[in-house]
């Protein structure tokens, strides 16, 4: 981006190394309004040009990037890497994949699905923490504030938003995405997306974060050689 000529800013989630608040707090919406300070800030700045200011984000910036997109048409563009659509469907396709990964047999798998059936069945029934510690479906059980994360932000699809986009989309997706199902991010965007603003590229032997597969996904002796030499 610099050797482009743009500038870059992110920033501390908040509760991470000194920010005020606690991220696991936030919805997708508040993140999205988070966002919109930071571009009402790089605008007030005289050393960043306000007609050429950009969104790019990763991951779970899929369900936050859009909506504030879709409210600023005045951006020239979005860049997402290894977005999902809906929240539950991603995680559960994250699940099944994790576990053929394992090598995982059926009844390990149905197992997982049933334990993950019922972690829905609480969210949907708005249970609250205890409740959810009483159930006894996780071993270990998650924090109280992952579990108010996930009560805040399970329902999160970003399609409604997605029709609402006017500006240039970089789709970034890689092939052996095991967080999320590239399929149907890549269905979605182009049924919603003008197809004179989407780009889609997908790199074939690429993880989540567009890092070759088979170092992203087997953290063993090789990657840490990699990633040190």
């Amino acid at each position: 981006f610099a050797r482009a000529g743009y500038a870059s800013v992110s920033w501390n989630k908040p509760g991470v190394q000194g920010a005020q608040g606690n991220w696991l707090h936030q919805s997708m919406h508040d993140r999205a309004v988070e966002t919109e300070a930071v571009l009402t800030w790089a605008r007030s700045r005289g050393d960043i040009d306000p007609r050429r200011i950009g969104l790019w984000g990763i991951s779970q910036a899929g369900w936050v990037l859009p909506e504030v997109a879709a409210r600023h048409p005045e951006l020239r563009f979005m860049i997402l890497v290894g977005p999902a659509i809906n929240w539950l469907r991603q995680g559960e396709y994250n699940l099944l994949a994790e576990l053929r990964a394992q090598g995982a047999g059926d009844p390990e798998v149905a197992a997982a699905l049933y334990r993950r059936g019922e972690s829905v069945r609480l969210l949907r029934a708005g249970a609250d923490y205890g409740r959810y510690i009483a159930s006894g479906i996780d071993d270990p059980p998650m924090s109280a504030d992952r579990w108010r994360f996930v009560r805040i932000n399970y329902a999160s699809d970003v399609t409604p938003w997605l029709s609402r986009i006017t500006v240039p989309v970089l789709l970034m997706l890689g092939a052996e995405d095991r967080n999320g199902d590239v399929g149907e991010t890549e269905r979605v965007y182009r049924a919603q997306v003008p197809p004179n603003l989407l780009t889609v590229r997908t790199f074939p032997d690429a993880s989540h974060s567009i890092a070759k597969a088979p170092l992203d996904h087997d953290q063993g002796v090789r990657s840490f050689l990699v990633a040190v030499f």
